[in-house]
């Protein structure tokens, strides 16, 4: 089993507003009023975190996964 995945310190938040960003075309700002930068667990795919939606998005407490970089390649490399 692989380790869990260790995201360097702002890498999540990084990682988050890049895909928001490229996928949907939101800025991260205006999803979250708070991100939690302390993971709540990790795993050998990605990180767990709070977040607190804007009220423009609901407004709720939420947990929002990180996947690693690069883990997608990871996966198929070891199911070849």
């Amino acid at each position: 089993d692989a380790a869990p995945a260790e995201l360097k310190e702002g890498q999540a938040w990084q990682l988050v507003k890049d895909s928001l960003h490229r996928d949907l075309g939101l800025d991260a700002s205006q999803v979250f009023t708070h991100f939690d930068p302390e993971p709540l667990g990790a795993a050998s795919i990605g990180q767990a975190h709070r977040a607190v939606l804007s009220s423009k998005y609901g407004g709720r407490n939420v947990v929002v996964k990180v996947q690693a970089p690069g883990i997608e390649r990871r996966f198929r490399a070891d199911i070849k």
